[in-house]
């Protein structure tokens, strides 16, 4: 199953997005598996906070250039915008987003890293339109 094809048609769901999650690291897999035992379903703002937001928000600490996996990161939260159905992409908009924007240098580096298209979306729509994301400076 290729949920990565640019079939417009089709859109990546909650499960699909978890498993795509657990791919991401060694330990992935295993990350998964425990979610799953500990709330008996994919909470994924939970996991995407615990698989995503997080580790990148390290990342974007330790290292002041893109690195490999930093790139990773954003292309997974780029894939899980473009091709999320909306229940995927209310976990970019409300938990990956508003917890980057914590941190304004965290989030302005983001923005660096970011394709122009992603960052339009968010300058033009998530800043716009997200209460909780009302006085966050736009990404340069």
């Amino acid at each position: 199953q290729n949920i990565l094809k640019q079939d417009n048609s089709r859109t990546m769901t909650i499960d699909e997005c978890a498993h795509l999650f657990s791919e991401l690291t060694f330990d992935g897999k295993a990350m998964l598996q425990e979610h799953i035992d500990d709330y008996s379903e994919i909470l994924l703002h939970i996991l995407a906070s615990d698989m995503v937001s997080e580790p990148l928000m390290d990342l974007l600490n330790r290292y002041d250039e893109k690195s490999l996996l930093i790139d990773c990161y954003i292309s997974l939260i780029e894939i899980m915008w473009k091709l999320g159905d909306e229940a995927v992409r209310n976990v970019v908009d409300v938990t990956i987003l508003e917890r980057l924007s914590d941190d304004k240098s965290l989030w302005q580096k983001f923005g660096r890293f970011i394709s122009m298209e992603f960052k339009q979306y968010i300058n033009q729509e998530v800043l716009a339109f997200n209460a909780m994301m009302w006085g966050v400076k736009a990404l340069e």
